[in-house]
């Protein structure tokens, strides 16, 4: 059984908009705006104040990042984002 994709963590200095690929590594997708940098993380990376942490997410095949106030959409995939991640958008 495949387990679901589940949006773990959100850090505290996420801005909203969209977001351009900037670098990909195994654990770790690099997006950026306006010279800003957002990291989309497994679950084995730790929490930070730009880091999204997703568990169970093929880091190969994401391309796209747009923040929501409630939302975070990676390609076609949307996360709810909830009080109980500690999330909150600048």
């Amino acid at each position: 059984m495949v387990e679901k994709r589940k949006l773990l963590a959100f850090g505290d200095r996420i801005r909203e908009g969209p977001y351009s690929l900037h670098s990909r590594f195994e654990k770790v997708i690099n997006f950026t705006s306006n010279n800003f940098l957002v990291s989309v993380v497994n679950e084995k990376i730790e929490k930070g104040p730009t880091n999204i942490v997703i568990s169970n997410l093929d880091f190969n095949k994401i391309n796209s990042l747009i923040i929501k106030s409630e939302q975070i959409i990676l390609n076609d995939i949307t996360f709810k984002i909830t009080k109980e991640k500690n999330i909150f958008l600048l």
